[in-house]
C-alpha cells in the first residue's frame, strides 16, 4: 500500500455496505495509521536546519534532515516512516504470494480462473461496455418510479450499485452479540464542503470533469450531461446538505436510530425499502436502524416522478464508477486515474491499478495460508509477547490516571476500572477471511466473462450477507493484518496490533523508543475507550450510558477547551479543525500522560527523556503533497503529524524540563492554557 486514500480504489472479494459499516466503525475508532498522510509546512523545508529552533518546532527540527532527503513517491501522495514500513511488508508479502503460487503442490483453479479473465484486457477492451447496456436498456424502459423500483430491486443483487440507498448487516451497537440490518446515506462525493466552500472548488471542477468523459464514453450528448449536473448539483444541496457531519458520525447515539416495518412504510413513499427488505425475506426484523434518517426523508422526497430521468442518468453513472471502470476496458480505467492523479496529486498510470487488483485477487485467495506464513517467518511469538508486555504496562498506568481523575464520579471510575480490566488485546491475524472460498468463478473456456463473474460475485456475498444475519456475532471486525496498523474495537472492547506494525521499529530494543513507538499507539488505542465515543460502550461492547450527568458536564467544559486548543494550530494554509479531529486529539494527550508517569516510574533520565521525546517525533515524520494534505484536511479525523507531535509535548510539563523551554519560545504555551482530558 502506497497510501491511505483508497476510497475510490476497487475492492474485491467484499460487498459494498460491510465495508461501509468498517468505514465508520474506523470513523469512530479509526487505527493509528489512518492519519499518517499530513502535510509538512514546506517553508521550513527552505531554511538551514540551524533555523529550524527545536523550542520553536520540535518536530521541523528532530525531523528535518530525514525529511529534507526523502522523496514522494511518483506513485504515491505522501512519504512516512509508515509508508516505509508499509513496503518493507509489501515486499515480504509478494515473496511468499510468489512462492506459494510457484510451489508445484499448489493449485487454486479458482484464482486462475478469475485471473485468467481479468488479465484478458484485450476480451475486456474488445466487449467494451456491451455487457452492461442490458441493464442501462432496462433502466432507460423505466416510466414510472414503480417501474423503476422494480429495476433496481434487481440490480442490488446483480451489481451491487445502491444509487438510492446502502444496505448492510452488522453487529448491535447496543448488543454485539446479535446482527442487526442497517441503511447507511448515499453521498456524491466524500465531503459536501467540497460543493460549498471556494478553498475547496477543484474537487468540483474535477470530479465534474470525470463525470462528463464517463458519461460520454457512456453514448450521452453534452445537452445531456449539462441537464444532468445542474440536477445534480440541485440534488447535492437538497438532500445531502441534509446528511450527517464528520464530527456528529464519532457519536453512536446519532448513528443508531431504530425504526419498524411500519414506521419505514409511513416514511418511505418512493424509496422502496419496504419492497426491498420484503424482496429479500428481510421484512421479519423488530427494528431496523438508519444512520441518518434525514438524509433519508430528503432523497425520498426529492426522488419522483419529475425527478425520475436524473435518477436513471444517476443509476447508471453509479453501474459505470462501480463496474465499468473497473472490469471493462483500459480508457475507462484511464479516466479514474486521471481523476486521483488530479486530486491526489499522484503520476500513476493504469498499470499500478492493475496490479494493486491482481495483488488483491491473489492475496484474498491464498489469505489465511499467507497471513500464517508471514507470521512464522517475520513476526515470532516473541514479537508478539515484546507488543503484549507493553500494552499490559500501558493498562496498568490506565488506571492510575483513572483513579487520579478528578472530574469523575467515583461510580464511574469503577466502571472505567471494570471496563480498561476487560479490554481483549489481539495481536497478529485472527484467522478472519473474506468468506469467499465457496464462491466458484467461471472459466473463461466455460464462457466466463470479467463481469459475468462479477454479478456472480455479488450475487454470492449479498446472499452470504443476508444469510449471516441469523448468526451470533463476537462482536470483531476484520482487519488487514498486512496493513501497519493498530486499532480499538468498540464492539468487542479490544485493542489490536498487526503484524505488520512490527516494521515500524523492527529489531529496535533500546526501551524507550520501543515506548515512544509501541507504548504511544498502545496508549492512543487504549484512551479510545473512554473518549466522547467510547464512553458510551460498555465493558462488553454494548451502548450503554453509564456516565452521571455531572461526569458529561464536565466533560463538556474540558473538551471545549481542547477544541479550542487546536483551532489554534494551523500547517499550510490550513487550521486544524478542533472538533472533528477531538477524539484522536484526547487520545494523543491521554496516550503521553501515561508514558510520562511509565517513565517517571522507571527513574527516566534527562537522556531517557530525550531519548523518548525525539524517537516520538521521528514516528510521525512525513512528506505531503499539497492535493493530499488538503484532501486528509476534509476527510481526517486526526490532526496533522506536525500538531500531533508540537501541540501534545506543548502540553506536558516534562518536555518542559528537558528543553528548558522559555516564554519566549514558540513551543511555549501557558500553563493555564494547556490541556488534557485525564
Amino acid at each position: 500500500m502506497e497510501d491511505d486514500f483508497r476510497d475510490r480504489k476497487p475492492v474485491l472479494k467484499f460487498f459494498g455496505a460491510v465495508l461501509l459499516f468498517v468505514a465508520i466503525i474506523a470513523a469512530l475508532f479509526g487505527g493509528i495509521y489512518l492519519s499518517n498522510h499530513i502535510f509538512l509546512d514546506n517553508s521550513s523545508l527552505k531554511l538551514n536546519k540551524s533555523d529550524v529552533r527545536l523550542e520553536d518546532d520540535f518536530y521541523s527540527n528532530v525531523n528535518y534532515d530525514v525529511i529534507k532527503k526523502m522523496k514522494i513517491p511518483s506513485s504515491s501522495s505522501s512519504w512516512s516512516k509508515f509508508h516505509d514500513a508499509q513496503m518493507i511488508v509489501n515486499t515480504k508479502k509478494q515473496s511468499i504470494i510468489s512462492k506459494i503460487i510457484e510451489d508445484e503442490d499448489f493449485s487454486n483453479e479458482n484464482m486462475e480462473n478469475y485471473l485468467e479473465l481479468y488479465t484478458d484486457y484485450n476480451a475486456r477492451n474488445k466487449r467494451g461496455l456491451s455487457e452492461l447496456k442490458p441493464y442501462f436498456e432496462m433502466i432507460d424502459k423505466a416510466k414510472t418510479i414503480d417501474e423503476f423500483n422494480e429495476i433496481l430491486l434487481t440490480f442490488d443483487h446483480d451489481l451491487n450499485s445502491g444509487a438510492l440507498y446502502s444496505f448492510g448487516i452488522s453487529e448491535d451497537l447496543y448488543d454485539s452479540s446479535r446482527k442487526v440490518i442497517y441503511f447507511s446515506p448515499i453521498t456524491i462525493e466524500e465531503n459536501f464542503e467540497v460543493y460549498t466552500l471556494d478553498k475547496y472548488s477543484r474537487y468540483k471542477k474535477e470530479y465534474e470533469k470525470y463525470r462528463r468523459k464517463l458519461l460520454k464514453m457512456a453514448g450521452y450528448s453534452e445537452d445531456e450531461i449539462d441537464s444532468f449536473h445542474k440536477k445534480l448539483y440541485d440534488f447535492i444541496n437538497t438532500v445531502q446538505a441534509k446528511s450527517i457531519v464528520l464530527s456528529e458520525i464519532s457519536d453512536p447515539l446519532e448513528v443508531y436510530n431504530k425504526y419498524t416495518l411500519d414506521d419505514i412504510k409511513k416514511n418511505f413513499k418512493n424509496i422502496p425499502i419496504f419492497q426491498f427488505l420484503q424482496r429479500y425475506n428481510l421484512d421479519d426484523q423488530d427494528f431496523y436502524i438508519f444512520y441518518d434518517m434525514d438524509h433519508y426523508i430528503a432523497l425520498d422526497k426529492y426522488y419522483n416522478v419529475d425527478n425520475l430521468d436524473f435518477f436513471k442518468m444517476l443509476e447508471k453513472l453509479v453501474i459505470l464508477e462501480r463496474v465499468g471502470i473497473y472490469y471493462t476496458t483500459d480508457d475507462m480505467l484511464r479516466l479514474q486515474v486521471e481523476l486521483d492523479n488530479k486530486i491526489m496529486g499522484y503520476t500513476r498510470d493504469i498499470l499500478d491499478y492493475k496490479y494493486e487488483v491482481i495483488t488483491n485477487i491473489k492475496e484474498t485467495s491464498i489469505q489465511d495460508e499467507l497471513a500464517t506464513l508471514y507470521e512464522k517467518k517475520y513476526y515470532t511469538s516473541e514479537d508478539k509477547e515484546d507488543i503484549r508486555k507493553i500494552i499490559e504496562e500501558v493498562r496498568k498506568y490506565y488506571q492510575e490516571i483513572i483513579k487520579d481523575c478528578e472530574w469523575l464520579d467515583e461510580s464511574t471510575k469503577e466502571e472505567a476500572l471494570n471496563k480498561l480490566s476487560s479490554i481483549k488485546v489481539n495481536i497478529g491475524y485472527q484467522g478472519q477471511d473474506g468468506n469467499t472460498s465457496k464462491l466458484e468463478f467461471v472459466s473463461k473456456k466455460d464462457g466466463g466473462t470479467i463481469i459475468s463473474n462479477h454479478i456472480l460475485e455479488n450475487r454470492y456475498l449479498f446472499d452470504n450477507l443476508v444469510l449471516d444475519l441469523n448468526s451470533e456475532s463476537d462482536g470483531s471486525i476484520s482487519f488487514d493484518d498486512f496493513e501497519v496498523n493498530a486499532y480499538y474495537n468498540p464492539l468487542d472492547n479490544s485493542i489490536n496490533f498487526t503484524a505488520a506494525f512490527k516494521e515500524l521499529y523492527g529489531d529496535e530494543d533500546d526501551y524507550y523508543k520501543l515506548l515512544a513507538y509501541v507504548g504511544t499507539v498502545a496508549g492512543h488505542e487504549m484512551s479510545h475507550a473512554f473518549d466522547l465515543s467510547g464512553s458510551k460502550y460498555d465493558e462488553n461492547g454494548n451502548v450503554r450510558d453509564w456516565w452521571t450527568a455531572k461526569d458529561k458536564e464536565n466533560y463538556e467544559k474540558l473538551t471545549k477547551k481542547i477544541i479550542s486548543y487546536y483551532d489554534k494550530y494551523k500547517v499550510s494554509k490550513y487550521n486544524v479543525n478542533g472538533k472533528n479531529t477531538l477524539s484522536e486529539n484526547i487520545a494523543d494527550l491521554a496516550s503521553m500522560k501515561c508514558m510520562m508517569k511509565i517513565m517517571k516510574e522507571k527513574g527516566a533520565k534527562e537522556e531517557d527523556y530525550k531519548t523518548f521525546f525525539e524517537a516520538y517525533a521521528n514516528l510521525w515524520a512525513s512528506k505531503e503533497k499539497d492535493e493530499a494534505f488538503e484532501y486528509q484536511v476534509l476527510n481526517d479525523t486526526h490532526s496533522p503529524n506536525k500538531v500531533r507531535v508540537n501541540a501534545v509535548l506543548s502540553s506536558i510539563p516534562e518536555f518542559y524540563e528537558v528543553y528548558n523551554i522559555k516564554k519566549s519560545d514558540k513551543m511555549y504555551v501557558k500553563e493555564e492554557d494547556r490541556v488534557g482530558l485525564w
